[in-house]
């Protein structure tokens, strides 16, 4: 088969290109089969230039310019319906979102269905079109990798705020690779390949997009728990509002005649998210924390007054199941005690001698709340919480044997120490024990949340004690 040179494949692209075909696509689709077409007429034993008349009667180049316009139309009629496709559906989406903020916020019914649906347009079909569009309408390749990149952190991240709102596992992780993306790829390619380009000022602009890094690896830093966060946080958002922002306006939109709108929105959304930035560095209020340690230690001085004050009745109490309630009650206290250690040994990641002597010192509330996460055993495959829990369970069952007769009796162990499953919220999220108690809990409320069960243990033996001893014949 006859296959054309590239002197002869020039000549039919300048052709082409002479007919005023310029849409990419389009001309190089036409050349390719003009050119099949020449080779199919040459091997017939033809000259290149018999064969390339013949075609230009058969295909008629100067009528190639009235193709590229009917396809321009179809594409541009197509393009036009896609657009406003978008722009409908991202409005849908962020009324479903906005409403079902508000249900959730008034715990009503239809809120997660609301959100999920919002969300889920918004990720999957407004934001990668309007990536597409706005990709196209620049009509520039070199820009690909940045769309790319935008495109997966973004989907990502609001992929793990839907999570995180709906209680979902994996919520943190979707987040935190999501700003990854767009901290540690997406920017740093964004200063490689548009500083080079961009009209803005360059050091301007490497400086605010330096900051923005600084403030999302702050908040990917607090999202995860590490420390450093709240340093970040702060130096990204001052460096944002009081470098950035004056230095761009005085340089950039002082001197712009009309209204830059794009400078208001930014300027809204950049204080949205310094806001957010700030609310996370800053501690957990200290009068809250007093109110937390004082009610722990209430509670640990009126376990200690009930644990000698059942030592004293059980002196005169001799059967197998009451010193089993006893013994377990006291393997309930210490092992709590224990887990208290634990808590803050993870604080301030010291050996468990020195956790001792901290805790027992009361000085902790002058120190920065974390969060106690790596109590679930989701987080944790050495979790004490569901030892803990058979524990209980075993004390539960052990106070029921003593009291089978007692409805009365038996009621308030059932309630203080039930290990099922919760029901939370308006829409009756079901969740673990574990999950109730410690999930996104503080130091202080979860140590707070400790002693009390340590109060409720020493209390329900109290109560069991006392009704033996004024009924012999239970003992």
């Amino acid at each position: 088969m006859y296959e054309l040179n590239n002197k002869q494949i020039a000549l039919v692209t300048a052709d082409v290109e002479n007919a005023g075909i310029n849409f990419s696509h389009l001309s190089t689709d036409l050349i390719d089969h003009v050119c099949c077409d020449i080779e199919l007429q040459m091997n017939h034993g033809i000259s290149f230039n018999d064969a390339y008349s013949i075609v230009k009667q058969e295909f008629g180049i100067k009528g190639l310019r009235q193709i590229q316009q009917d396809t321009l139309m179809l594409i541009d009629k197509n393009y036009r319906i896609m657009k406003k496709s978008m722009k409908t559906i991202g409005m849908l989406a962020m009324a479903l979102m906005a409403f079902g903020a508000l249900f959730k916020i008034g715990h009503w019914p239809g809120a997660s269905i609301m959100l999920t649906v919002g969300f889920f347009f918004t990720t999957i079909v407004f934001f990668p079109a309007f990536l597409y569009i706005v990709y196209k309408e620049g009509n520039n390749k070199k820009n690909a990798p940045l769309f790319i990149l935008g495109l997966l952190g973004g989907v990502l991240f609001m992929i793990g705020v839907l999570f995180k709102i709906q209680h979902f596992p994996g919520a943190s992780i979707l987040i935190f690779s999501g700003l990854g993306t767009i901290d540690f790829l997406l920017l740093p390619l964004i200063i490689i390949l548009k500083t080079k380009t961009s009209t803005i000022n360059k050091t301007v602009f490497t400086l605010g997009l330096l900051s923005l890094m600084v403030f999302l690896t702050g908040l990917s830093f607090k999202i995860q728990h590490w420390p450093g966060a709240s340093m970040l946080l702060t130096v990204g958002s001052i460096t944002l509002v009081l470098l950035f922002v004056p230095i761009f306006y005085s340089l950039e939109v002082a001197k712009s005649k009309k209204l830059r709108v794009d400078f208001i929105f930014g300027i809204i959304a950049l204080s949205y998210f310094i806001v957010l930035g700030f609310l996370l560095s800053l501690n957990v209020s200290q009068n809250v924390l007093i109110d937390f340690k004082y009610q722990e230690s209430s509670f640990k001085k009126t376990a200690a007054f009930l644990s000698d004050k059942n030592i004293e009745l059980g002196t005169n109490l001799t059967a197998d199941h009451v010193i089993q309630l006893s013994n377990q009650a006291d393997l309930i206290y210490d092992y709590i005690e224990s887990i208290k250690i634990m808590i803050v040994q993870e604080q301030y990641n010291c050996t468990k001698e020195e956790a001792v002597q901290i805790y027992n010192s009361g000085k902790m509330i002058r120190t920065k709340e974390n969060f106690v996460q790596f109590l679930l055993p989701e987080n944790n495959p050495h979790s004490p919480l569901p030892k803990l829990k058979a524990e209980l369970e075993v004390f539960n069952r052990l106070y029921q044997n003593i009291f089978t007769d007692s409805i009365n009796q038996t009621t308030m162990p059932n309630i203080l120490f039930s290990t099922d499953n919760r029901v939370v919220g308006y829409e009756n999220h079901i969740v673990s024990w574990e999950s109730y108690h410690f999930k996104d809990a503080l130091q202080s409320p979860a140590l707070n949340t400790l002693s009390l069960w340590q109060y409720n243990v020493r209390l329900a033996e109290n109560k069991a004690l006392s009704t033996l001893v004024l009924n012999p014949k239970n003992n």
